[in-house]
């Protein structure tokens, strides 16, 4: 089987599919469609995998960027809001507070609901849940009425403090409906569980205004598909990482926002635990880069590989020796018999590693065999420099087509810098040790640098998680749902360059995209643009590019050389160089925005380089940043793709719980929290409707000072899931309320003909019910989440964060918290991230503020990058820019596959999807892993 990610960019649409049986990878370009994007993604899939690969599929997992381009272009239907009286203005009065206070001339966004189609209605919900003012069904028929001759076609209804008692939003839905309005409704209560009325406004304005265009554009593209033979599962990533299935995207839109740009944060992420650049995140299925225990090193500049025989097997101890001493180069075959303690077994396949590797001892040591067959051998140090020696390795095998260390490969094969290594189908058959990339380079952290066609996309990678806030803002305006801190700048491949009324030379944000595209494209375009000035310099090399392109460098020079008088330059060279020097400028200032601006050095990572344009940029971020690290991961033009295949499943949800930290209200807090994930484990989707489960995700929580009332609501905390059954009470009173989709059906009737309604209590865990739906049962009855190829229900993940705040103050600060912690760690953990983000500590009382759940269902069971594509090319001679020299040098041309060895800048590296600048000073290497690594060559 097959899982397929599809990304969607402004320039181009990116495709990978990954074979989880054969291993084998898929990857192709196709120019967006802007005007229609499914069309785009249609196009690539008949392209690349075509009928057969489809219906072959599995899961087939998008990143797209619809819902974002409807709210920056704010199209589709209009929008009507039913809000409390005396909240109608809520939209235009905002908070006190400036985008750019420096601005004088600044105006806030004009908010996305006009005041005519604001309507407020008669009533009150208090902060505790309790009803202050009964709700006026006649005011919400006058607003239906007024929406009705104003062409309304979705209305978001946000009443306050809806969050603690959604019961006067389920009847406002009710009179809708009863009024003759059919349109989608969004209620605030299930968009956010959180105070805060400005933000919880906006938020579920923005839910009804992309439900509109993501929903139709989700089935339409889950229609085509399945003519075309698929069979499987649609996903779509959220903007706080991992992914929704279709039925939870099309109803909860808002968290597809940034769908896109998540992608190759997440990507990231797995590759920096691959590479030993940060820990495994809790519930990892990626195995960690460990160091090697036990075992002696070479304190040498050179890498001790072995090749290894076919036919080693579970038992057996593999020795290492090095047949040249000290002085030789060493790639010992090693093989073995059961039993055997230390033989050289002469016959074995051995193939030196490329470049050599020197010992520095006579022989190196190695351990017992696992019951695997994995052996524990020993290796020397890497050829970074003598301050790299005694690198933390790691084991790796191959048999069977499976994982070679965290990464996996052809049955029988070795990428880059291994030796060769045979497998038999059951014989665990490959013995050695990968370094860890980031013990050895003293790295702790990863930067995503994502340069696409568009914009440049970064974030930042540490303690293993991705960067997760709880409140993004797209064009001033703020959104409450979890977002991973992805900065973006308008500085991509089509960014085009200018010379603004000062003489100044100026790069972005506006964006050829992908039409015309840029000058060299050759489709009618004839602005100069950041890739221009790349083709035109030789970073590019001319002909045909990934998608269809063929690059046209007169074309490029014709655009660049206009620019050169205005900015006062010698040429068209030093145009196009100072493009890509003011493009880096722009990254590197966003990068700053993720790190610097958090407190963190960003010397201190390693900056992971991707996108079709990204490594063309690798080094000279690395000049502006002072980095010491680049990575390229394998399918770099199309890695952000790839992470999407490797997206978890993920519920989350939150709920305001106002105070004091205490170990009484941290209980009451963590009771909140199970409270909330047995609320997320609820079948969603195909397994039952939500209004089956009475809005199950989002019903108020009762306790201490904040009871809900309304129909059906038990007094006290709320108690599991099980004790609530659906007989009870709808909230919107006995006559049930009718679904948001404008059908009628009463809470309690069957969802299908002659389904009995069950109560709640028997309905199965999220966990359970979603990983059914996944990886269902056979008709045989074996269970495929138990074959070892799915992970089973009990690998779901429960994680409980708590948003706290010195009282007095407005702002909080997220901590994670396990279950069990005392008052005093979580104060501990606190101060900590807080001295981190504003460089000192603070006495006094702490206040909880927000409780937040997360369920997140691991999907994917490969760890490190995916193996890069064969692909076809010549070595070629070129003529290349040099930063550093600042003139044109000759060089080569190498494709990715046939970097076997260490080599200085400058140079260049081909692949399919994109192209490795390395400039002079800069050396590149293969990884055993498949990533290519950039360093600063030492300097005497």
């Amino acid at each position: 089987m097959t899982t397929i990610g599809v990304d969607v960019g402004g320039t181009f649409t990116d495709l990978v599919s990954f074979d989880t049986t054969t291993k084998k990878i898929t990857v192709a370009k196709h120019p967006t469609t802007p005007a229609a994007p499914e069309r785009g993604v249609l196009a690539a899939v008949d392209a690349a995998v075509g009928a057969a690969g489809l219906a072959r599929c599995e899961y087939f997992v998008h990143g797209t960027t619809v819902g974002l381009n409807a709210l920056l272009e704010r199209r589709g239907a209009a929008v009507g809001l039913i809000t409390t009286e005396g909240f109608r203005d809520v939209l235009e009065i905002r908070r006190g507070d400036r985008d750019d206070p420096y601005d004088l001339f600044w105006t806030p966004p004009p908010p996305l609901v006009p005041r005519r189609l604001r309507q407020e209605v008669a009533e009150r919900v208090a902060a505790d849940g309790s009803v202050v003012r009964p709700l006026d069904p006649a005011g919400v028929r006058r607003a239906a009425a007024a929406f009705a001759a104003e062409g309304v076609g979705t209305v978001a209804v946000v009443l306050i403090n809806a969050y603690a008692n959604p019961a006067h939003e389920h009847a406002v839905l009710a009179a809708l409906r009863s009024s003759g309005f059919t349109g989608e409704v969004s209620l605030s209560h299930e968009v956010s569980g959180e105070y805060r009325e400005y933000e919880r406004t906006t938020t579920t304005v923005v839910d009804a205004l992309v439900r509109h265009r993501m929903g139709p554009y989700l089935h339409n593209l889950d229609h085509e598909l399945r003519t075309r033979g698929f069979t499987g599962k649609l996903l779509v990533t959220r903007s706080g990482g991992g992914a929704l299935t279709l039925e939870e995207a099309a109803k909860r839109p808002f968290e597809t926002i940034l769908s896109g740009p998540v992608a190759g944060a997440t990507a990231t992420a797995h590759l920096a635990h691959t590479l030993g650049l940060v820990p495994a995140p809790a519930g990892s299925v990626a195995e960690p880069l460990l160091p090697l225990e036990g075992a002696s090193r070479a304190e040498a500049s050179g890498v001790v590989t072995a090749g290894v025989r076919a036919g080693v097997t579970a038992g057996s101890t593999a020795v290492v020796t090095d047949p040249a001493g000290s002085s030789g180069l060493t790639s010992g075959g090693v093989g073995g018999t059961p039993g055997s303690a230390d033989s050289s077994v002469a016959g074995a396949d051995a193939v030196p590693p490329p470049g050599g590797c020197r010992s520095g001892v006579p022989g190196v040591a190695a351990g017992p065999a696992e019951p695997s067959g994995r052996a524990a051998a020993g290796g020397g140090a890497g050829p970074l420099g003598s301050a790299l020696a005694a690198q933390p390795l790691r084991d790796v095998a191959a048999g069977q087509g499976e994982a070679l260390g965290a990464f996996s490969v052809p049955h029988g094969e070795l990428p880059g810098a291994m030796s060769a290594v045979g497998g038999q189908p059951g014989v665990a058959a490959g013995v050695g040790r990968v370094w860890s990339v980031g013990e050895a380079l003293g790295l702790s952290a990863a930067i995503a640098a994502d340069v696409g066609g568009t914009s440049f996309d970064t974030a930042l990678i540490e303690d293993g998680r991705l960067p997760l806030l709880f409140q993004g803002q797209v064009t001033g305006l703020p959104l409450q749902c979890p977002w991973v801190d992805v900065r973006s700048v308008g500085a991509g491949g089509g960014s085009v360059a200018y010379v603004d009324v000062g003489g100044l030379l100026r790069v972005g944000p506006r964006s050829a995209g992908a039409v015309p595209g840029p000058a060299c494209y050759r489709r009618g375009g004839g602005e100069p643009t950041v890739t221009d000035a790349a083709l035109h310099l030789g970073l590019i090399l001319p002909g045909h590019l990934a998608g269809g392109v063929d690059l046209a460098p007169g074309l490029a020079e014709a655009a660049l050389a206009p620019l050169a008088a205005p900015a006062g330059l010698p040429g068209t060279d030093a145009v196009a160089e100072g493009v890509l020097r003011i493009a880096a400028a722009h990254m590197a200032q966003a990068v700053r925005g993720v790190t610097v601006e958090r407190g963190v050095d960003p010397r201190r990572a390693a900056l992971v380089a991707f996108g079709g344009a990204g490594p063309l940029f690798g080094c000279l971020l690395a000049d502006e940043l002072g980095l010491s690290a680049v990575v390229v991961p394998p399918n770099a033009g199309n890695f952000s793709a790839a992470g999407l295949i490797q997206a978890d499943l993920v519920r989350s949800t939150a709920r305001t719980l106002l105070r004091p930290l205490s170990d009484p209200t941290l209980k009451e807090a963590l009771d909140l929290a199970e409270t909330l994930l047995t609320r997320l484990t609820a079948p969603y989707g195909e397994a039952a409707q939500p209004e089956q489960v009475i809005s199950v995700l989002h019903e108020p929580v009762d306790g201490p000072g904040v009871s809900t009332g309304g129909a059906g609501r038990r007094s006290g905390l709320a108690g599991p899931l099980s004790a609530r059954t659906a007989s009870a009470e709808p909230v919107g009173g006995p006559e049930g309320h009718p679904r948001r989709d404008g059908r009628e059906r009463p809470v309690n009737a069957p969802s299908a003909p002659g389904e009995a309604v069950r109560p709640l209590r028997e309905h199965p865990p999220y966990g359970e019910a979603l990983l059914d739906r996944l990886w269902p049962r056979t008709g045989s009855g074996e269970d495929l989440r138990n074959s070892g190829e799915h992970p089973p229900a009990g690998e779901a993940v429960r994680e409980v964060d708590l948003d706290l705040r010195h009282q007095g103050q407005e702002h909080t600060l997220t901590v994670r918290v396990a279950k069990g912690e005392s008052a005093a760690e979580v104060r501990a953990a606190f101060t900590g991230a807080y001295r981190r983000a504003f460089g000192h500590e603070l006495p006094g009382p702490l206040e909880i503020v927000t409780v937040r759940a997360t369920l997140r269902v691991p999907r994917a069971r490969h760890g490190g990058p995916l193996p890069a594509p064969p692909e076809a090319g010549e070595e070629r001679e070129i003529d290349v820019w040099s930063f550093r020299r600042r003139a044109r040098v000759r060089t080569r041309a190498v494709p990715r596959s046939a970097l076997t060895a260490p080599e200085a800048g400058p140079l260049v590296v081909t692949e399919p999807t994109a192209t490795t600048y390395v400039d002079e000073g800069f050396a590149v290497r293969p990884h055993p892993s498949g990533v290519l690594l950039i360093t600063r060559e030492e300097t005497t």
